[in-house]
């Protein structure tokens, strides 16, 4: 694959599929493909990357004349809807409990998301280069052209787990055993067991939902948080007439606070 993300994804996609490991490709039929993604203890969007590794195995398999029929092509996998509505901040006293447990594995990427409005995959994918703690600025993002290669401060709060991740000799600021960039999957499962560590009830994307809640909350100016979420820019003042400088957006960001830090 050309994208290197997509092929780490998709590697570990395969080991849920295990059940079909010393089965020949043509003695693979619906029901066995369907009983494995109904069986993997594994949310909706990695059941349906295993539907996708499917489609791509046999349709290799057709090229290579393997298997006369694509028997990946016979059932739809139904994947549940998404309901952006539903989101959940963390509380302040939710990000504190975190603070206070900050040594603990992955506790310090999720920091990261609630304090960059990054998203969980733009933060697996921040590269060492691009971070230079001098300035305190980090480019990364992905999804949108406005999204895309953004430059976010790194906020004072966060700087220091930044700075400890940081590694010249090594491409990913955050890295798995391997010392490749984390996959969402994996990012996702530390995830999980961080909430149900802390008794918390959150998704991976709930991170950012209370970055951009927040900022609006505390005045941040609506085009200063547009640039450091990756928001499209789409009122014509904002665009084209209001021109912000790195200086402002640490200003901007700095304004992003959890009401028991600002007791302490």
């Amino acid at each position: 694959m050309k994208n290197p993300s997509s092929a780490r994804s998709y590697k570990a996609t395969y080991a849920y599929c295990q059940p079909l490991y010393n089965m020949r490709m043509r003695d693979i039929r619906v029901e066995h493909m369907q009983g494995v993604i109904k069986d993997a203890q594994v949310g909706d969007a990695t059941k349906g990357r295993m539907k996708s590794l499917f489609n791509l195995l046999f349709k290799w398999c057709r090229i290579h004349e393997v298997v006369e029929k694509d028997y990946s092509a016979l059932f739809v996998q139904k994947i549940g809807k998404r309901n952006k509505d539903n989101r959940v901040p963390f509380s302040d006293e939710e990000i504190l409990l975190l603070w206070e447990h900050e040594e603990a594995p992955f506790v310090d990427l999720i920091l990261v998301g609630l304090y960059t409005g990054f998203r969980p995959t733009e933060i697996c994918l921040l590269e060492n280069r691009n971070i230079d703690l001098e300035a305190g600025l980090m480019i990364g993002g992905m999804k949108t052209e406005a999204g895309t290669a953004r430059t976010v401060p790194i906020h004072s709060k966060i700087f220091p787990i930044v700075k400890k991740h940081w590694r010249p000799d090594r491409k990913f600021l955050f890295v798995d055993v391997k010392q490749t960039a984390l996959t969402y999957d994996q990012y996702r499962g530390r995830f999980k067991h961080i909430m149900q560590w802390l008794h918390m009830d959150h998704t991976p994307h709930e991170t950012r939902h209370t970055f951009i809640t927040n900022a609006e909350r505390n005045g941040m100016p609506r085009d200063v948080l547009k640039l450091i979420v990756g928001h499209e820019l789409f009122d014509v003042t904002e665009k084209y007439y209001i021109h912000r400088s790195p200086d402002d957006l640490r200003v901007g960001i700095e304004l992003v606070g959890y009401t028991p830090e600002k007791q302490n």
